[in-house]
């Protein structure tokens, strides 16, 4: 095994630096999410303000935030969409497992009992 100046293996240094990684990406989206959320939360309220107490000149500015927040909702939907293609891709469906099943029934059909 291939030790570094810690005493420690070249793997597990890396497997530790890996976990250390993956918290804070973890950590960096939960936040990312949160703060994303709350910006469009807060331009549809000015949106809706602007609806209601608004004049003339601000049609022009309700406007640009209006596609600004929906360019953020068609955003949130692709990475949700996203998620769930790799959830599919990795996981299947309810049907996945029953269908691979189905060569391993066949196989132990075709076995050789000694």
């Amino acid at each position: 095994m291939v030790k570094n100046g810690s005493g420690r293996g070249f793997s597990e240094d890396l497997r530790m630096k890996l976990e250390i990684c993956q918290k804070g990406l973890t950590n960096w989206e939960k936040n990312h999410s949160r703060v994303e959320q709350q910006k469009t939360t807060r331009m549809w309220a000015k949106i809706s303000h602007l609806q209601d107490n608004g004049d003339r000149e601000h049609i022009d500015a309700m406007k640009q935030m209006q596609e600004k927040a929906e360019k953020s909702l068609a955003e949130t939907n692709m990475k949700w969409r996203q998620r769930a293609k790799q959830h599919w891709l990795r996981k299947g469906d309810r049907n996945t497992t029953y269908f691979h099943m189905q060569p391993k029934k066949k196989d132990k059909c075709y076995h050789i009992h000694k």
